[in-house]
């Protein structure tokens, strides 16, 4: 691990914890909890005019939730609300879910922290038949790579930082101080996700708390249940801290559903976006992911096959070390048979990809993105003939 994804991570959860507590415990708490009357615009309320209770023996409304330990706030034009000591219904329904939005944020992050991402076996060779491998097109031989001194099967990349080759390599996250990969990829989209989530819930209970106070000193009632100064500032600091962190994480959640609707990792992005900008300039007819299975299969291979259970955690499918590829006329996947293989150079050597690629045409002819069906020998390849690093 680098030396500083212990620091980086520790932040991380600091943060997390800061703005769940301090905005609970300070601001929302009080909020909710408090005995004051609130305007029943944000919270259950009943009509008492609308009230029409015919109980013998019993004289009115408060005798009849007396027996319960209940309490009946009157509110403005006529309205109550019925509040179980200090527990009221509008405190159950907020908070519930969003503390339960903050349970699966911690245990998908402890998830991702702590499942090893996956390492292809030191003893891995590419099938005697040539089948689904990924192999340098300049020199027809599979993956290699020179630190692991290991064959790297598809999709996978060697991280610098854990010092390891990763399976289906995404990206090496300092946040989670842990590589993203094949089995740990899903929790890590559940991770990000539930943040957005929880990060949203919390904005919108804290402008909530905002939007009433000023209802309230507009109509002139209540003054004495708004916010004090020492609030003000808290609500100020966790108005800039979640609102910094949901608009950081809520776009890479957008970044990474975008990713697995096409079946693709960030590393493959990176070097999508490189051919793109080839095809940009006329060099390249088409560019697709030979991985790309269908919106829903795609999300059912990192969430799982049930949709109603996509943001629980459970395990990846899969080793790792395979991967179906597409099929289909006029794409650059058709007709992958068992003894037809992938072509896909996903080197991050720059240094090593300008020595070979001498302009962009060439370039286009020898990318990611781009299929060869020509019928290799694995057995027959020579280890040192392709030595990349990455």
């Amino acid at each position: 691990m680098g030396g500083n994804d212990h620091w980086i991570a520790g932040l991380a959860w600091f943060l997390f914890s800061f703005i769940s507590v301090t905005s609970q415990a300070f601001i929302i708490w009080p909020w909710l909890f408090g005995t004051t009357t609130r305007i029943s615009l944000y919270r259950p309320s009943i009509d008492i005019n609308a009230i029409n209770i015919n109980v013998p023996g019993v004289a009115g409304i408060d005798e009849l939730y007396d027996p319960l330990e209940t309490q009946v706030e009157t509110g403005p034009a006529g309205t109550v609300s019925i509040v179980w000591g200090n527990l009221n219904v509008q405190a159950l329904l907020y908070l519930v879910p969003f503390n339960f939005s903050l349970v699966m944020l911690c245990w998908n992050y402890y998830l991702t922290m702590t499942t090893n991402p996956g390492s292809p076996p030191l003893d891995w060779n590419p099938p005697a038949d040539g089948s689904s491998i990924e192999y340098k097109k300049t020199t027809h031989t599979p993956r290699y790579c020179r630190t692991c001194d290991a064959y790297k099967p598809p999709r996978t990349h060697h991280c610098r930082t854990c010092k390891k080759c990763v399976l289906r390599m995404d990206h090496h996250c300092p946040w989670v101080r842990n590589c993203v990969g094949h089995f740990n990829y899903g929790h890590f989209v559940r991770f990000i996700i539930w943040t957005t989530i929880s990060t949203f819930m919390c904005g919108a209970l804290l402008i909530m708390r905002c939007l009433e106070a000023y209802e309230n000193e507009l109509q002139g009632i209540n003054l004495h249940a708004a916010p004090s100064q020492e609030q003000i500032i808290w609500i100020i600091v966790n108005m800039f801290l979640d609102g910094s962190v949901f608009c950081g994480i809520s776009i890479l959640s957008l970044y990474h559903v975008w990713l697995i609707s096409s079946n693709t990792t960030t590393i493959e992005s990176w070097e999508k976006d490189r051919i793109l900008t080839i095809f940009r300039r006329g060099k390249v007819s088409e560019v697709k992911c030979p991985y790309h299975q269908g919106i829903l299969t795609n999300f059912q291979t990192v969430l799982g096959q049930n949709p109603l259970l996509w943001l629980w955690p459970q395990p990846m499918l899969g080793d790792g070390m395979r991967f179906k590829v597409q099929r289909g006329k006029n794409d650059l996947s058709e007709s992958l048979n068992a003894n037809e293989s992938v072509s896909l150079d996903m080197s991050l050597d720059r240094h090593h990809q300008s020595s070979v690629w001498k302009d962009d045409a060439q370039m286009a002819l020898i990318a990611p993105w781009t299929r060869s069906f020509e019928r290799i020998d694995p057995v027959k390849t020579h280890r040192d003939v392709d030595m990349e690093m990455v």
